[in-house]
Formats: C-alpha cells, structure tokens, sequence
C-alpha cells in the first residue's frame, strides 16, 4: 500500500476482522487462502519456504520494503489485532484453519521483531493454553490424523515462548 490516505480510509470503513475471518477461515478454497497467506507473508519480508523457519526474524530474513513505511507496519499491526480476535474462534474451522495459523504464525513473529513491548506474552499463552485444552480434536477419514488446530496452537505457544524469553516473561497458568 504505497498510499496512506488510501489505508486509513480502508481501515476506518471496514471489518477487518471480519474480513480476515472470510478470507482465511470461511473460505472453502484452499487456493484462495493460500494466496492471501502468500500475500501476508510477502508483506513481512518472508517468502512460504521461509514461514517454517521457527528461528529466523524478519530482520534476520531482509525485512520486506513494505515494512520500512509507517503504513507497512501499521498493516501488519492492524493483522495481528485482527488476528488474536480471530485465535479463539479458529476451532470452529478445523477443516480450514492451516491458512490462518500460518499467517497468525507469520504475522506474530514480524510484530514480535519490529515491536515486542506491544505484545502481551502472558495473555497470549494463557488464552492460547485455555483454548487449546478445550479443543476437541476431529478425525476426518481418508487423511493423516493430523489436527490444524493442534498444530496451530503447538506453533503459537513456541513462538510465544521465544519471543519472551528475552523478556523473561512469565505466564500466570492457573
């Protein structure tokens, strides 16, 4: 967005989480939600191979020319509030749900790298631990017993707990 007039007006006449919410939970196609991931993770400076790289900060990937303009980060801070509005009712879209947990992933890291005292690590794995331990898990026949769910919320507690320890966090449980 080379424009800021032109996101501020975006942002202020529309639902972003709703928006978020259709194009990478409801949305039945897989290829639609992999291409608005692609284009998340382009905006973070990070390609899709690099997505999985549990150790690797945007800084230490190239932050992407996006990301340099006051607009590219307040995108992205726009996303990751989106997002964590989004994480609990993520259960209810077992079938679709990969998509998001990868941005969610993606997003979290490259907030995390450009601003961690805006996160709130703590919450984060509190809320994050509760709906995990809350979730039941489907099996779908035909397909390996693997749970995006699961998986998702496994990513985000790691990530969580990285990013943290510089911070020396530590999340009340009980």
């Amino acid at each position: 967005m080379h424009d800021k007039r032109v996101w501020e007006i975006f942002k202020q006449n529309t639902d972003m989480d709703d928006i978020v919410l259709t194009l990478l939970l409801r949305d039945p196609r897989s290829a639609v939600r992999q291409d608005i991931a692609g284009i998340i993770f382009a905006l973070c400076g990070m390609s899709p191979s690099q997505k999985q790289s549990s150790k690797a900060s945007p800084k230490e990937l190239g932050l992407s020319e996006k990301l340099e303009t006051t607009t590219g980060i307040d995108i992205v801070g726009t996303l990751w509030k989106s997002l964590t509005s989004l994480i609990p009712r993520s259960i209810e879209f077992p079938r679709t749900a990969q998509q998001f947990f990868e941005v969610a992933l993606v997003v979290f890291q490259t907030v995390g790298s450009l601003s961690p005292e805006d996160l709130v690590f703590g919450d984060y794995l509190k809320q994050w631990g509760n709906v995990l331990l809350c979730h039941r898990s489907h099996e779908f026949v035909g397909r390996e017993p693997m749970d995006c769910i699961v998986l998702g919320f496994a990513h985000l507690l790691k990530k969580c707990m990285e990013l943290s320890q510089p911070k020396s966090i530590i999340a009340d449980t009980r």
